[in-house]
């Protein structure tokens, strides 16, 4: 019997299938994107910014009250303080100082009235309250000059009044017998002082 040739290509039995080609997708490098930033890069950016807010928001205010502290006051002028003035009257011996917008509680240096807001007795709210007068009339009457002595024991600032003539304005309030000489050291008892002198010397008219 006769064999038929077969076709080329073709084999005994089953077909085979053209073999087919895989295509493999090779990994390709990931590559960084510029415009994105790391996030730690950024987390560590944002730490150190806030640390250095932190620390001038912290330390700014104390060097400003230092450099304020260093800043040389103004002296005495003709006329006055510069810018300044005398407001308020609180008592023989303190006055409210205005220099522009700022008002602060000033001491004048040099002498010592009784008190008139917490006085020790009845004689030396009657004092205190003469003396406390007479300096608003002092005042009133002619601008003093002024010398800034920075600020006492309590942190008020100290001042030094003098009158046109020249004159302390504590020498007068002294020689008045409404005050007596002090240096910022411990205050004297002015009931004790009123009771010992009868009275005649501080509470005559």
């Amino acid at each position: 019997m006769a064999m038929r040739a077969l076709p080329p290509g073709r084999t005994g039995g089953a077909a085979l299938a053209p073999r087919r080609r895989v295509a493999h997708d090779r990994a390709k490098p990931l590559q960084s994107d510029p415009m994105r930033l790391n996030p730690e890069l950024v987390a560590y950016i944002f730490v150190t910014l806030l640390v250095l807010w932190s620390a001038a928001h912290r330390y700014a205010p104390v060097a400003a009250r230092s450099s304020e502290a260093q800043k040389p006051v103004t002296r005495e002028a003709p006329g006055g303080l510069v810018g300044c003035k005398t407001g308020y009257i609180y008592d023989g011996d303190t006055v409210e100082l205005i220099c522009g917008n700022r008002r602060d509680r000033a001491r004048l240096a040099g002498y010592d009235a009784p008190e008139t807001h917490e006085p020790g007795c009845a004689a030396e709210a009657t004092l205190g309250a003469r003396a406390t007068d007479r300096l608003r009339v002092l005042l009133r009457a002619a601008t003093p000059a002024m010398t800034d002595l920075g600020t006492d024991k309590y942190g008020r600032r100290l001042i030094r009044l003098r009158l046109p003539g020249g004159e302390d304005i504590a020498d007068r309030m002294i020689a008045e017998g409404l005050a007596v000489a002090y240096d910022g050291a411990q205050r004297i008892d002015w009931c004790a002082r009123i009771a010992a002198s009868g009275g005649a010397k501080w509470l005559r008219p």
